[in-house]
């Protein structure tokens, strides 16, 4: 017996999986909302207090840190020059 492909038809809300999206970019997050909200409950996380919140929820499933923003928001410098990403944070 196959089962149903997951976009064949919507889970509800008890079913899916909550996860919290931490980033700065509430478009960002608006997009990603859009994409998951078959499978999964979104909460945006974008300050400390928010996050330390949705860290001691049982609820909580997983977490989708958007590192690109955080670290953006960060006084952050590559340990190399020749580096691309953004590796270590400048004291």
């Amino acid at each position: 017996m196959e089962l149903p492909d997951s976009s064949d038809r919507r889970m509800s809300p008890r079913e899916r999986y909550s996860i919290a999206i931490i980033t700065l970019e509430e478009q960002l997050f608006r997009e990603m909302r859009r994409v998951f909200s078959a499978s999964f409950r979104t909460t945006l996380a974008s300050t400390e207090s928010q996050i330390k919140l949705l860290i001691d929820d049982p609820e909580l499933h997983g977490i989708v840190p958007d590192l690109e923003s955080i670290f953006n928001d960060l006084d952050v410098q590559p340990i190399h020059p020749m580096c691309s990403k953004y590796l270590s944070c400048t004291s």
